[in-house]
């Protein structure tokens, strides 16, 4: 038994989504089981975050595969309804080494923008926003990013709470 109380069953059944995908389940079913389990929240919730889920899930490294200098079509983007300032959301892999000779170092970050921008753009501005992201001490400061890889585009859209 845990010592922390449950403050929510939301993420943890968000956590769960993926598996029960990969497993076959269908909505209603994944909606049972976490009734069962004693997990259950808003079902509209449950069915926005189950969409969003998916989503992510189908469209997942689809982004990878598109030209560096044509736009993604819309329908590349999975439609998400987090809380973020700007419409577009991109998740890249970010390949950096301290110093020349030091082994590659790869981490995952995300940039915001208002407009749909090409693979190269997302690139660009990441590279361009590196040494702010990472520049908090002297030493990585001079991590040097060698490459920026589009993985994942998301598109906000009014959340279901809001409505």
């Amino acid at each position: 038994m845990s010592l922390i109380p449950r403050i929510s069953s939301r993420p943890e059944a968000i956590l769960r989504i993926p598996d029960a995908i990969a497993r076959g389940l269908n909505v209603t079913a994944f909606i049972k089981e976490l009734t069962r389990l004693g997990l259950s929240y808003s079902n509209t919730l449950m069915l926005a975050d189950w969409r969003t889920v998916a989503q992510i899930e189908a469209k997942k490294d689809v982004i990878k595969h598109t030209r560096k200098d044509r736009y993604p079509a819309i329908t590349r983007y999975a439609e998400v309804d987090w809380r973020f300032s700007k419409e577009y959301i991109y998740k890249l892999k970010c390949r950096s080494r301290l110093r020349v000779g030091e082994p590659i170092v790869e981490t995952f970050a995300t940039i915001e923008s208002d407009i749909p921008l090409t693979p190269r753009m997302m690139a660009e501005k990441m590279k361009a926003r590196w040494p702010e992201i990472y520049g908090i001490t002297e030493l990585l400061a001079q991590e040097e990013l060698v490459e920026a890889i589009p993985v994942a585009g998301y598109r906000r859209v009014p959340s279901p709470e809001t409505e």
